[in-house]
């Protein structure tokens, strides 16, 4: 299967088959001003096809570029019509992987195309030779996914808007509520945790209330925190927060409550209480900071005059 170099003319080469395609379509082509300055020095790889035209195996960006900046005939190396689609798959990822690091979704449609009908143990063994891989990477399996995603979740990955443990959990929804939640993770970026967070919130909530999670982002609260706050991380805290008191309408009460009787002790900065965590349990926490024994002393004085303030029975729920 050793591929033939020719001057073959653009019009020849297909556009539209981008069935060995790795890269994405988003941002500027770096090989326009390649072959602007210094014409296409790397051949593009393309197998012949049945109609006399040809497919691209590797180069669509350079491909791209030489459309764009009406280059033609460009140089190539052509496979025969008969060179299998492994090879042709293999030959993609190979010679992407070693041109560049891949990103995740690049990744995941290498994979996708390595093997597609055979066990993944046997592919596993492709999948690593193709793309270089010297040690096993965790959930790699896991990986081909997130090529089949819907747009919104993939453009939440590339943008590193969304956690890869998040987007696996999100593929697994009705497209609509997987759109609804990776919409609200680009516009509020957050760390895993949050997004895990946000996630067990919201599908509780439409369990409990008979919605689709994608009705429980309607929440006008939500829609007005994202264009109220000017900083993200107040917009996002202010999301969870209507989240939760929307699934734990009476544990945030009782908290607020709470909040107020422990404000009614009137404690020194440096003296802190703590509730029992969720109000369950009895225990309650006192913390004092202090940097001297005069320091200390006070704060014992005053820890002596809350056992006489009436408030404190209300604060411990007696």
């Amino acid at each position: 299967m050793t591929p033939e170099f020719q001057e073959v003319p653009l019009e020849t080469v297909s556009g539209s088959d981008i069935t060995f395609r790795i890269s994405g379509t988003n941002g500027e082509n770096r090989w326009v001003g390649i072959i602007r300055e210094a014409g296409l020095l790397a051949p593009v790889l393309l197998r012949e096809r049945q109609d006399g035209r040809f497919q691209v195996v590797d180069g669509f960006s350079r491909r791209e570029a030489c459309r764009e900046l009406g280059c033609s005939p460009v140089p190539a190396m052509v496979l025969p019509l008969s060179t299998p689609d492994g090879v042709c798959a293999f030959a993609a990822v190979s010679l992407n992987a070693v041109a560049r690091p891949l990103g995740l979704l690049e990744t995941s449609r290498a994979i996708a195309l390595l093997g597609p009908d055979l066990a993944w143990d046997a592919r596993q063994d492709l999948v690593r030779r193709a793309l270089g891989l010297e040690a096993p990477i965790p959930r790699l399996k896991d990986w081909e996914s997130l090529c089949r995603m819907p747009a919104t979740l993939q453009e939440a990955l590339e943008a590193g808007a969304l956690a890869f443990p998040v987007a696996l959990d999100l593929g697994r929804l009705e497209e609509s509520n997987a759109k609804a939640l990776a919409r609200l993770f680009l516009e509020l970026p957050q760390s895993l945790s949050r997004q895990r967070q946000i996630l067990s919130l919201v599908r509780e909530i439409a369990e409990r209330e008979n919605l689709s999670p994608a009705q429980v982002l309607e929440d006008p609260g939500i829609g007005a925190a994202i264009r109220e706050e000017k900083d993200k991380n107040a917009a996002a805290t202010r999301v969870r927060a209507i989240l939760h008191q929307r699934r734990y309408p009476t544990v945030d009460r009782e908290t607020a409550e709470r909040d107020r009787l422990v404000a009614g002790l009137r404690l020194p900065p440096r003296m802190k209480w703590e509730p029992p965590p969720f109000f369950e349990g009895t225990t309650h926490v006192l913390r004092l900071q202090f940097d001297s024994e005069k320091e200390l002393s006070q704060h014992l004085s005053r820890t002596l005059d809350l056992l006489k303030n009436p408030a404190l029975k209300r604060v411990m729920g007696e």
